[in-house]
């Protein structure tokens, strides 16, 4: 591949963004790229779906884009692909985004400062209505970084590519929050199986390499019982079917995109959110204009431990997190912002009712109101937590050391191309 030219020791950006069929979201995300007064080098976009993307090239013409094209190979894989064709086109620093991510006004006029500045990793914050928060859905690595960390794991196909790939980055740079770079990444109101799949396949194959237990049964137990919560609360075996296929694939050595997992369905949108000051709201504060439901609830829990930061933290720290919340929770009615974390039974079991933030509609909905059946359901989940807990021991000393040598095999296989494609001073 021809090499960029570097005028006069500028670093030199390139923007990969990866897209899977949606022409909307890609659109908004380029227009906000070519909406500012500093342009990237150039804008790779990896195409893993099939609609045709001449017309990127034609209405954004001011942002060089190149286009690669690949067959369905989830994130984990775009990415990838796409770092690679950067890096061996010679960029210094390379910016890695999701379509729907879409950055603020003057965002690549701030990771060129930062560039300038020789910091390594760069993020900005991003925002999906709920309180901004440290960001991994569009930062900037310089070239360096990758002829030691590597590339994306490509195996993982969807989920916890955002998860390990920046764990190892971790290691080698500290991550620098540019203040002035927000970034719009919204969530979108369902609860999927498939990423139940995905993210409990991936994450036993990650904390298991890493020899991680204690995030190993953290992650079994939680995605064991929000698999028999939805049994119970919505009649679907979906989810436990989920769990079982993502086990046996774990056990099996059978990564990749997995067929036969269906995709999502809606969260039930039956009557409205209470309105008293005596709810919850798990996950930040709420903006007053996106909330069209009622007032903002008197009392804030911060659901840390739910974040990056903190799901590979010492039990103590977590148990103390989790108790602390519950105990804040009890008997009152709880509003949530990220769909998945109803399913969680510490919160969802004691409190009156649940409601998710439904942010197409910008409103709360309500997913259920509580009885004592539901809080019985905890007589069925704990033992079957614990029961879970003895062959997961088992299977996460037995699974560890060859997942591991993947990781390892993989990451020799980006560190060799990189040595190949090193750029000539």
């Amino acid at each position: 591949m021809k090499q960029v030219a570097r005028g006069m020791g500028v670093p030199t950006i390139a923007v990969v963004i990866l897209t899977f069929d949606k022409p909307d979201r890609l659109r908004a995300s380029l227009k906000a790229i070519s909406g500012g007064t500093d342009f990237p080098d150039k804008v790779i976009i990896v195409n893993t779906g099939k609609m045709q993307l001449a017309w990127a090239q034609e209405e954004f013409p001011s942002l060089g884009i190149e286009l690669l094209r690949f067959e369905n190979i989830g994130p984990a894989g775009g990415f990838k692909e796409g770092a690679k064709h950067a890096f061996a086109a010679g960029y210094d620093y390379i910016i890695q985004a999701d379509d729907d991510a879409i950055p603020s006004s003057g965002s690549i006029g701030f990771f060129r400062s930062n560039a300038r500045k020789g910091r390594l990793v760069v993020a900005g914050y991003y925002t999906s209505g709920a309180k901004v928060v440290h960001s991994n859905h569009y930062f900037m690595i310089h070239r360096c970084i990758f002829e030691k960390a590597g590339f994306y794991f490509a195996p993982f196909f969807f989920m916890n590519e955002d998860i390990e790939f920046p764990s190892r980055l971790a290691r080698l740079a500290e991550l620098y929050n540019d203040p002035g770079i927000v970034i719009h990444h919204p969530f979108y109101p369902e609860i999927e199986t498939r990423r139940h799949y995905y993210y409990l396949r991936n994450s036993l194959v990650h904390t298991s390499a890493t020899g991680n237990l204690g995030s190993f049964l953290l992650i079994q137990g939680f995605l064991l019982s929000k698999s028999i919560f939805f049994l119970s609360l919505l009649h679907s075996a979906d989810f436990i079917s989920a769990f079982f296929n993502a086990y046996l694939d774990f056990l099996a050595g059978r990564l990749g995109k997995s067929d036969g997992i269906r995709k999502s369905f809606e969260i039930p949108k039956a009557g409205n959110p209470p309105h008293d000051s005596g709810a919850i709201l798990i996950l930040g504060d709420m903006d007053k204009e996106k909330v069209a439901s009622g007032p903002l609830p008197r009392e804030v829990v911060r659901a840390e431990v739910f974040s990056g930061q903190i799901r590979y933290a010492s039990p103590g720290r977590l148990m103390t997190e989790m108790l602390r919340m519950i105990w804040r929770l009890r008997g009152k009615d709880l509003l949530i912002v990220h769909p998945l974390l109803a399913a969680f039974p510490p919160f969802s079991l004691l409190a009156k009712s649940v409601c998710v933030h439904d942010e197409k509609e910008n409103c709360f909905r309500l997913l259920f109101r509580n009885t004592v059946l539901m809080q019985l359901l905890v007589l069925l989940i704990i033992p079957a937590v614990a029961l879970a807990t003895i062959p997961g021991i088992l299977f996460f000393w037995i699974k560890g050391g060859a997942y591991k040598k993947m990781f390892e095999t993989s990451k020799a296989e980006d560190l060799e191309f990189c040595r190949r494609n090193a750029k000539v001073s």
